[in-house]
């Protein structure tokens, strides 16, 4: 049913599905593949899993399944992401474990298949694949670093260009402040910081191997800046002070930059994957250490330096400030942060197809 390569169907309406891996993936497929395809047709369709959908922002309409159908599989976010698999399995047209865990053993993909022969019976159907380029509709070379550097590259591209920026959709904002708005005490400017702590996936990019960062975040509370520390799990930092809180609460991206919008910013790490997905998003954002894209491709990209161009956005960069333990001036930077804007949110466009 799901041809890669057939082209020939005469229809207005595609659909593709996402990864089911990690959310650095969901940003780079809304960029190199939602974005082209919406180029060429009317209706652009996807699934994915709920709690990633509102990355997916070049998206018409989204299928997904509820939580508890995840849940009780254990293939949500963020138990799948220490489900390990290898980067040159997609390269080399395998398909990954978490792929195959998250749409085909759990039901997913035939809840997906029904869904679309009952709607959408004419819709040209296609598999996504790293190794096919979905601008130019034809297979890309088989140079896994070269094919690296052209999604980042059209990641670059995408970021330099959008308005269509990650936003939570008005049911996340509503749930945001129902739920998680009693964290943020009222009378203190609060920043959340993003943090990673796993066991399994990539533990040497964890949040400890960051020089200075304790000691950024002890400076901070001391001078009356609240910090909320989020992570699935967080990284532990050992601090207990009144200014400083942990959270490890299960919530859909959208919730989480929804409660963000309800502080005064977010400080991330460059390292962590998620970091491209940070800064799609229209949050006052800091960052307080490289990209990985900054070190590991072959032609380097900062995608800090990127989003610093955009003046509707609060970009800071603290890279060399923190390697440099220049504390006070990161203070005074994030303690003249302005307030979130005001947002209505997105409009829901997802079916939830076990309901």
């Amino acid at each position: 049913m799901f041809n890669l390569f057939n082209k020939n169907i005469n229809s207005d309406i595609v659909f593709i599905d996402s990864p089911y891996d990690e959310f650095s993936e969901f940003i780079k497929f809304n960029s190199s593949v939602l974005y082209e395809l919406k180029k060429r047709y009317k209706t652009v369709i996807t699934a994915c899993p709920l709690k990633t959908a509102c990355i997916l922002t070049e998206a018409d309409i989204i299928l997904s399944v509820s939580d508890q159908y995840l849940d009780i599989r254990n293939i949500n976010y963020p138990q799948i992401l220490e489900v390990m698999s290898s980067p040159m399995d997609k390269f080399l047209g395998r398909t990954n474990i978490r792929y195959t865990l998250g749409y085909i053993k759990s039901g997913f993909r035939n809840l997906v298949n029904n869904y679309l022969e009952s709607n959408y019976p004419d819709s040209l159907k296609l598999t996504f694949s790293c190794n096919y380029d979905y601008k130019l509709f034809k297979k890309r070379s088989k140079d896994f670093n070269r094919q690296l550097n052209e999604d980042y590259l059209k990641l670059k591209n995408w970021l330099e260009t959008t308005h269509n920026y990650v936003i939570s959709y008005k049911d996340e904002m509503k749930l945001a402040k129902q739920n998680l708005a009693s964290f943020i005490p009222k009378d203190k400017k609060v920043f959340v910081i993003l943090t990673r702590n796993f066991t399994k996936k990539q533990p040497q990019e964890n949040s400890g191997k960051i020089n200075n960062l304790i000691q950024l975040i002890d400076y901070l509370i001391k001078r009356n800046i609240y910090i909320i520390n989020i992570g699935f799990p967080p990284f532990p930092m050992g601090i207990k002070n009144i200014n400083y809180k942990e959270i490890n609460t299960p919530m859909s991206y959208g919730e989480m930059i929804a409660f963000i919008r309800l502080t005064s910013g977010l400080l991330i790490t460059g390292q962590g994957g998620a970091t491209w997905t940070h800064l799609a998003t229209d949050l006052n954002i800091g960052v307080l250490s490289s990209e990985w894209t900054e070190t590991n491709l072959m032609n380097p990209i900062n995608f800090t330096e990127i989003r610093k161009q955009k003046k509707d956005l609060v970009t800071g960069d603290f890279k060399d400030m923190l390697k440099n333990g220049k504390f006070k001036t990161i203070y005074n930077i994030l303690k003249e942060y302005p307030p979130h804007r005001p947002i209505a949110g997105r409009q829901n466009n997802i079916v939830i197809l076990d309901r």
